[in-house]
């Protein structure tokens, strides 16, 4: 007979597919930010810098991407997307300082969804309107609107989650067992700023914008139909602990 682990997340109560981990999830949910993100909080933990500040650089950031991508300065593509990513970076940096710092707050988990919600909203208005200087098609604002609101309702559920089961998301992401799920249901956000910064080094801004909300739509279909109630109902039971 085996012996049982002594895990706190392994109960009987726990779907078996949230307490496994493969390489692809590993790397879905870390690519490419995380990892660098892990290095620079190091550096960072040694200062007295906060992750609510970081937050609030995120949506700063997000805020000078558009406003140089909407510009005709020089080389305004290329600020563009430098601080598209750095936005992106330090969404990631957050929560990797309050990690290390064990700094873990209900006003910190609420500013980091705000900021992020703000910043996301900006990047995608900034890349829809740059798409529509570059092809003059009107086609760039539904697809626009459509990608904001998916990637609200993306991260609406995070809030759900943390509303239901306050510090299950902390806990989650604590447990080496179960933490890549939530960061694989979250970190869609940094392969669609992949997908807009590729549209915007290629030229073809429009295009990669409809494939970035294609994949957003199509990542929350599958978050309708297939796990968002059972994440609900896993950060509760992990709340408990």
């Amino acid at each position: 007979m085996s012996k049982p682990s002594n895990s706190p997340l392994q109960t009987n109560s726990v779907p078996a597919r949230f307490t496994e981990r493969n390489n692809f999830t590993d790397l879905y949910a870390n690519i490419p930010y995380r990892y660098v993100a892990r290095n620079i909080a190091s550096l960072l933990s040694r200062t007295p810098l906060t992750p609510n500040v970081v937050s609030i650089l995120g949506p700063i950031f997000a805020g000078s991407s558009a406003a140089f991508l909407v510009s005709k300065l020089p080389y305004n593509k290329l600020w563009g997307i430098i601080f598209l990513n750095l936005f992106v970076l330090f969404s990631c940096i957050d929560g990797e300082l309050a990690r290390i710092k064990q700094q873990f707050t209900p006003t910190g988990n609420w500013l980091n969804y705000i900021c992020e919600r703000i910043g996301y909203a900006l990047a995608t208005l900034a890349v829809t309107y740059f798409a529509f200087q570059e092809t003059g098609s009107q086609w760039a604002w539904p697809v626009g609107f459509v990608s904001v609101v998916v990637r609200l309702l993306i991260n609406e559920t995070g809030i759900v989650i943390e509303t239901k089961a306050p510090g299950g998301i902390r806990l989650l992401e604590e447990h080496d067992h179960s933490h890549w799920f939530y960061r694989a249901f979250s970190y869609p956000a940094a392969s669609y700023i992949i997908i807009l910064t590729i549209g915007i080094l290629i030229h073809r801004p429009l295009l990669f914008l409809f494939f970035g909300c294609a994949y957003g739509v199509l990542f929350y279909g599958a978050i309708l139909v297939f796990t968002r109630n059972q994440i609900y109902r896993y950060a509760r039971i992990v709340g408990k602990k």
